[in-house]
């Protein structure tokens, strides 16, 4: 009976730590003219460690390098959740905080602004919505990244293997 007892347990707390690490997957849209959209690195991509019926925060990660050093004029952008039907399965809810960066010679960043220039060019994006959309001004190189978040799953997977966001940047 103690044997039992001891096994049940164990099987209990292996059932509450059980969790998944998820590293974003990413892909770029088509550019156009002369803006060239890049895929960052995996290690630089934001990530999260997944707990049944759990909520936690979101690792801050770079998605998208834009050079658009060669367009003259505001370029608009859209990053776009391609996987939002596969990722409810699992998630109640994830909030993605979607930042743009100016990214200097130097490696140096800068936040981009928004119109008026009070406060830093972000946006929230969700399963809800699936996409959000920026103006970036020509003449520069940016980065599209995942500046926050958070998420809540489900108290037990409903499928076989845990899906990870995918993003899918499109320029005008």
């Amino acid at each position: 009976m103690k044997g039992r007892l001891i096994g049940a347990l164990v099987l209990a707390a292996a059932c509450l730590v059980l969790s998944w690490s998820v590293s974003f997957a990413a892909a770029s849209g088509s550019p156009g003219g002369d803006t060239l959209v890049q895929v960052v690195p995996l290690t630089s991509r934001p990530a999260m460690t997944v707990y049944r019926d759990g909520i936690a925060p979101v690792t801050p990660g770079d998605l998208f390098i834009v050079d658009a050093r060669s367009v003259p004029c505001d370029l608009p952008v859209a990053l776009h959740l391609l996987n939002a039907g596969d990722l409810a399965t699992t998630f109640r809810y994830t909030t993605f905080r979607i930042g743009v960066w100016r990214l200097d010679s130097d490696g140096t960043r800068a936040p981009v602004m928004a119109p008026g220039g009070t406060a830093p060019l972000e946006d929230i994006l969700t399963l809800l919505n699936g996409s959000v959309s920026f103006v970036l001004p020509g003449g520069a190189r940016y980065v599209v990244a995942v500046d926050g978040g958070s998420y809540a799953t489900y108290p037990a997977a409903t499928g076989g293997s845990l899906a990870a966001p995918d993003f899918a940047l499109s320029t005008d």
